[in-house]
């Protein structure tokens, strides 16, 4: 049997670590994604405000979080979908 000598850089395994890590967020996330009001708007390239006037009527739903709001992933797929 022939044996294969490979020599990886600490780059190289941290590259690999990256790619690994990306796989099986995909395959199994722990926990969902959360936005803030302000990922919200450069997402959908709406004012801050707009988003939070859009929380405020209903439109967008989020929850409170001290004086800010968090979005779900789910709440903003939500939200596009019904816009």
């Amino acid at each position: 049997m022939a044996s294969i000598k490979v020599e990886l850089t600490d780059k190289d395994i941290k590259a690999i670590a990256t790619r690994v890590v990306a796989e099986l967020k995909k395959e199994s996330p722990t926990r969902p994604v959360i936005y803030t009001v302000g990922d919200v708007s450069k997402i959908m390239k709406l004012h801050k405000n707009t988003v939070l006037e859009h929380i405020k009527i209903g439109l967008l739903k989020a929850s409170r979080v001290g004086k800010s709001y968090s979005i779900s992933d789910d709440q903003l797929n939500e939200y596009i979908n019904n816009k």
